[in-house]
């Protein structure tokens, strides 16, 4: 019975998370810092073979294992989606911030590093987040 529970459970979660490797994979680099890091990696084509660690999220409260996140990304990420996103005109437009975004600059630190970062939050913000009169 646990068992099944357990199966049940992990292929429920990857059903979820599995849809972040597709059309909507760019909004990954929303996630909160060590995720939009390694997320800003991948897009800017950097080695995350070095990611370790895991990471408090103080805003969720909960230890992110950046390593499981590289694995889970690496086994359903297909090459081509990560070359489509990097078209996008939201990326294609700010392709110079994921070096900043990679090394671990928190796009939603109450201050911002740079004007552009602060861009590029508003622009998520205004275009992308949820709002209440869309629920």
């Amino acid at each position: 019975m646990l068992e099944d529970f357990t199966k049940y459970v992990r292929e429920s979660l990857i059903r979820h998370f599995i849809r972040w490797t597709g059309d909507l994979f760019f909004m990954a680099l929303f996630l909160n810092q060590p995720a939009a890091s390694v997320v800003a990696k991948l897009l800017n084509g950097e080695n995350t073979t070095r990611v370790t660690g895991e990471i408090f999220d103080i805003y969720h409260k909960n230890l992110i294992n950046n390593k499981r996140f590289v694995i889970f990304l690496n086994e359903h990420l297909q090459t081509s989606t990560i070359m489509q996103h990097r078209q996008l005109p939201l990326l294609h437009n700010n392709l110079d911030l994921l070096p900043l975004l990679s090394n671990g600059c928190d796009l939603w630190a109450d201050v911002p590093i740079s004007q552009r970062l602060q861009q590029l939050r508003d622009i998520y913000l205004q275009h992308y987040s949820a709002m209440s009169s869309n629920t």
